[in-house]
Protein backbone atom coordinates (compact mmCIF):
# COMPACT_ATOMS: atom_id res chain seq x y z
CA UNK A 1 0.00 0.00 0.00
CA UNK A 2 1.54 3.19 -0.72
CA UNK A 3 1.35 6.37 1.57
CA UNK A 4 -1.55 8.25 -0.59
CA UNK A 5 -3.95 5.05 -0.02
CA UNK A 6 -2.91 4.69 4.00
CA UNK A 7 -3.23 8.70 4.13
CA UNK A 8 -6.87 8.20 2.68
CA UNK A 9 -7.66 5.08 4.11
CA UNK A 10 -6.73 6.94 7.83
CA UNK A 11 -8.57 10.35 6.48
CA UNK A 12 -11.63 8.17 6.01
CA UNK A 13 -11.38 6.54 9.20
CA UNK A 14 -11.59 10.19 11.23
CA UNK A 15 -14.14 11.40 8.50
CA UNK A 16 -16.75 8.77 9.73
CA UNK A 17 -15.90 9.43 13.33
CA UNK A 18 -16.94 12.67 13.12
CA UNK A 19 -19.64 12.38 10.75
CA UNK A 20 -20.86 9.84 13.54
CA UNK A 21 -20.48 12.66 15.96
CA UNK A 22 -22.40 15.32 13.85
CA UNK A 23 -25.68 12.68 12.75
CA UNK A 24 -26.36 11.39 16.27
CA UNK A 25 -29.79 12.60 16.60
CA UNK A 26 -29.20 13.77 20.08
CA UNK A 27 -27.59 17.15 20.78
CA UNK A 28 -23.76 17.02 21.98
CA UNK A 29 -22.27 19.17 24.02
CA UNK A 30 -18.11 19.60 23.97
CA UNK A 31 -16.48 20.87 27.20
CA UNK A 32 -13.29 22.01 26.46
CA UNK A 33 -11.02 22.04 29.46
CA UNK A 34 -7.98 23.23 27.90
CA UNK A 35 -6.09 22.79 24.74
CA UNK A 36 -7.77 22.11 20.90
CA UNK A 37 -5.75 21.86 18.45
CA UNK A 38 -5.46 19.90 15.08
CA UNK A 39 -8.06 17.20 14.66
CA UNK A 40 -9.22 17.76 18.02
CA UNK A 41 -11.12 20.58 16.70
CA UNK A 42 -12.73 18.47 14.09
CA UNK A 43 -14.32 16.57 17.08
CA UNK A 44 -15.37 19.81 19.09
CA UNK A 45 -16.85 21.07 15.89
CA UNK A 46 -18.55 17.76 15.44
CA UNK A 47 -20.71 18.84 18.25
CA UNK A 48 -24.07 21.04 18.36
CA UNK A 49 -23.10 23.02 21.61
CA UNK A 50 -19.50 24.19 22.24
CA UNK A 51 -19.12 25.02 26.27
CA UNK A 52 -15.38 26.69 27.02
CA UNK A 53 -13.45 26.98 30.28
CA UNK A 54 -11.25 30.46 30.07
CA UNK A 55 -8.10 28.18 30.34
CA UNK A 56 -8.92 26.79 26.43
CA UNK A 57 -7.37 27.32 23.43
CA UNK A 58 -7.80 26.26 19.84
CA UNK A 59 -5.25 26.03 17.41
CA UNK A 60 -4.88 24.70 13.74
CA UNK A 61 -1.36 24.41 13.22
CA UNK A 62 -1.13 22.04 10.22
CA UNK A 63 0.19 24.89 7.82
CA UNK A 64 3.14 24.74 10.29
CA UNK A 65 3.33 20.79 9.44
CA UNK A 66 3.47 21.24 5.99
CA UNK A 67 -0.44 19.71 5.55
CA UNK A 68 -4.22 21.03 5.93
CA UNK A 69 -6.57 20.82 8.25
CA UNK A 70 -9.43 19.92 5.19
CA UNK A 71 -11.03 17.55 7.81
CA UNK A 72 -11.74 20.21 10.16
CA UNK A 73 -12.53 22.80 7.51
CA UNK A 74 -16.28 21.88 6.72
CA UNK A 75 -16.92 21.93 9.93
CA UNK A 76 -15.43 25.18 10.86
CA UNK A 77 -17.05 26.73 8.02
CA UNK A 78 -20.76 25.34 9.39
CA UNK A 79 -20.09 26.82 12.67
CA UNK A 80 -18.20 30.18 11.99
CA UNK A 81 -18.36 30.77 8.62
CA UNK A 82 -15.65 31.31 6.38
CA UNK A 83 -14.12 34.80 7.58
CA UNK A 84 -13.07 33.77 11.26
CA UNK A 85 -12.39 30.06 9.47
CA UNK A 86 -10.28 31.53 7.06
CA UNK A 87 -8.38 33.18 9.88
CA UNK A 88 -8.16 30.25 11.61
CA UNK A 89 -6.78 27.65 8.91
CA UNK A 90 -4.20 30.06 7.47
CA UNK A 91 -2.54 32.16 10.34
CA UNK A 92 -1.96 29.11 12.54
CA UNK A 93 -2.73 31.42 15.52
CA UNK A 94 -3.84 29.92 19.00
CA UNK A 95 -7.23 31.73 19.95
CA UNK A 96 -8.09 32.05 23.16
CA UNK A 97 -11.66 30.86 24.57
CA UNK A 98 -12.65 34.71 24.54
CA UNK A 99 -11.92 35.10 20.94
CA UNK A 100 -13.32 31.55 19.73
CA UNK A 101 -16.74 32.98 21.74
CA UNK A 102 -16.85 36.10 19.24
CA UNK A 103 -16.09 33.83 16.51
CA UNK A 104 -18.85 31.80 17.11
CA UNK A 105 -16.90 28.85 17.66
CA UNK A 106 -17.89 28.55 21.24
CA UNK A 107 -21.69 29.35 22.67
CA UNK A 108 -20.18 29.99 26.15
CA UNK A 109 -16.88 30.91 28.12
CA UNK A 110 -16.89 30.25 32.03
CA UNK A 111 -14.27 29.99 34.37
CA UNK A 112 -12.51 26.21 34.56
CA UNK A 113 -13.84 25.23 38.00
CA UNK A 114 -17.36 26.67 36.55
CA UNK A 115 -17.58 24.45 33.23
CA UNK A 116 -19.48 21.46 35.06
CA UNK A 117 -21.84 23.42 36.50
CA UNK A 118 -22.23 24.93 33.30
CA UNK A 119 -22.71 21.93 30.72
CA UNK A 120 -24.94 20.38 33.29
CA UNK A 121 -27.51 23.51 33.14
CA UNK A 122 -27.29 23.50 29.44
CA UNK A 123 -27.99 19.02 29.64
CA UNK A 124 -30.82 20.46 32.14
CA UNK A 125 -32.44 22.90 29.87
CA UNK A 126 -32.29 20.31 26.91
CA UNK A 127 -33.77 17.61 28.33
CA UNK A 128 -36.87 19.36 28.95
CA UNK A 129 -37.14 19.67 24.97
CA UNK A 130 -39.27 16.46 23.80
CA UNK A 131 -36.65 13.91 21.90
CA UNK A 132 -38.48 13.60 18.74
CA UNK A 133 -38.82 17.37 18.72
CA UNK A 134 -35.20 17.69 19.18
CA UNK A 135 -34.14 15.57 16.59
CA UNK A 136 -36.23 16.87 14.12
CA UNK A 137 -34.65 20.42 15.17
CA UNK A 138 -31.12 18.94 14.37
CA UNK A 139 -31.95 17.62 11.68
CA UNK A 140 -33.38 20.50 10.21
CA UNK A 141 -30.75 22.98 11.18
CA UNK A 142 -28.66 20.95 8.99
CA UNK A 143 -30.64 20.82 5.92
CA UNK A 144 -31.08 24.92 6.46
CA UNK A 145 -27.00 25.34 6.18
CA UNK A 146 -25.89 26.37 3.30
CA UNK A 147 -23.47 23.85 2.42
CA UNK A 148 -23.79 19.92 3.04
CA UNK A 149 -21.37 19.36 5.85
CA UNK A 150 -20.81 15.03 5.19
CA UNK A 151 -20.57 16.15 1.36
CA UNK A 152 -17.97 18.75 2.45
CA UNK A 153 -16.65 16.52 4.31
CA UNK A 154 -15.99 13.58 1.68
CA UNK A 155 -13.94 16.13 -0.51
CA UNK A 156 -11.74 16.53 2.10
CA UNK A 157 -10.52 13.10 2.42
CA UNK A 158 -8.74 13.44 -0.75
CA UNK A 159 -7.59 16.72 -0.16
CA UNK A 160 -5.78 15.50 2.95
CA UNK A 161 -3.98 12.26 1.69
CA UNK A 162 -2.60 14.45 -1.10
CA UNK A 163 -1.23 17.51 1.47
CA UNK A 164 0.40 14.68 3.30
CA UNK A 165 2.71 13.16 0.05
CA UNK A 166 4.16 16.88 -0.38
CA UNK A 167 7.36 17.38 0.23
CA UNK A 168 6.62 19.87 2.38
CA UNK A 169 4.29 17.57 4.54
CA UNK A 170 7.66 15.41 4.96
CA UNK A 171 9.68 18.37 6.22
CA UNK A 172 6.78 19.81 8.37
CA UNK A 173 6.77 16.81 10.19
CA UNK A 174 10.47 16.62 10.54
CA UNK A 175 10.72 19.71 11.45
CA UNK A 176 7.51 19.17 14.51
CA UNK A 177 9.80 15.81 15.35
CA UNK A 178 12.98 17.66 15.12
CA UNK A 179 11.88 20.59 16.98
CA UNK A 180 12.74 22.82 14.94
CA UNK A 181 11.81 25.70 12.14
CA UNK A 182 10.45 24.09 9.04
CA UNK A 183 12.86 25.02 6.06
CA UNK A 184 10.04 25.50 3.22
CA UNK A 185 11.41 25.35 -0.19
CA UNK A 186 9.52 27.93 -2.67
CA UNK A 187 7.60 26.70 -5.28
Amino acid sequence: ENGQQEWQRDSQIFADTLAAIFRLPVPTIAAVQGPVVAGGMGLVLACDIMIASDQAFFMLPEPVRGITASMVTPFLIHRVGSGPATCMLLSCERILASQARIYGLCHDVVAHANLDDRCNQIVSAILTGSQSALAITKQHINDCAPTDVLVDLKKSITVSAEARETEDAREGLAAFLEKRKPAWQPD
